[in-house]
């Protein structure tokens, strides 16, 4: 869609490691939480072109593109060794 807002996060996975394993449970608690953090993003951003407005506000109650993300999981490879 043309004018659609993305936003974007990361996670730092190793901050999720506990005993030599990935917490689940913690990791699917935060990925939930940064979601809702980027869905609240766009709903309270001003927009500086018009154009942006509308499609943002448009998509309130329907699949926005926002996410968090991993950059680079070779630590938490390594941390769960």
């Amino acid at each position: 869609m043309p004018y659609e807002s993305c936003n974007l996060g990361s996670l730092n996975l190793v901050r999720f490691v506990a005993g030599g394993r990935v917490d689940f449970a913690r990791l699917r608690a935060a990925v939930r939480l940064a979601v809702r953090f980027l869905h609240d993003v766009i709903d309270v951003n001003r927009y500086s072109v018009p154009e942006l407005e509308g499609p943002a506000q448009a998509a309130r109650w329907s699949p926005r593109s926002a996410g968090p993300a991993v950059p680079d999981p070779a630590p938490t490879v390594a941390a769960c060794q």
